[in-house]
């Protein structure tokens, strides 16, 4: 592991994100932590949160922010588009025949280069919108 000492913690941190995204699926920190409780791993959530916040600078794993909810986070780090709920917080990844066509005309702020520009693609998951929620309420 780059740059942090190995840990049983950090290792099993690891292995639930590997099985996570095996799965594409975007745990919260307290998810993880539930899952490495279920695994007999003595951990605190205190732990858990900072060691995915390290792993997520050492490019490991991917944070995801969802506006309104907890972080996600993505055992994935290759470049790959979200979309993600704005009511649940839930996240999946886009498949990769789906593309997303954005007009990148815009007016280049003053004194900027631009060196990257992000979409990001917010919408209602499955589960929200059988649920009857049609805005960004709150489940």
């Amino acid at each position: 592991m780059a740059k942090v000492k190995q840990t049983k913690q950090r290792a099993g941190i690891l292995q639930v994100m590997k099985e996570m995204a095996a799965k594409h699926y975007h745990p919260t920190a307290q998810e993880v932590y539930e899952e490495l409780r279920m695994k007999n791993i003595d951990v605190w959530l205190a732990t858990v949160y900072r060691n995915l916040e390290k792993f997520d600078e050492l490019g490991l794993v991917k944070k995801l922010d969802v506006p309104g909810h907890s972080a996600r986070f993505d055992g994935n780090v290759e470049p790959h588009p979200h979309v993600k709920c704005v009511v649940c917080g839930r996240v999946d990844d886009l498949p990769s025949e789906a593309r997303v066509e954005v007009n990148m005309q815009f007016e280049q702020p003053a004194g900027y280069k631009v060196v990257n520009v992000q979409a990001e693609v917010l919408g209602i998951c499955p589960e929200c919108q059988k649920a009857g929620h049609t805005t960004q309420e709150r489940a």
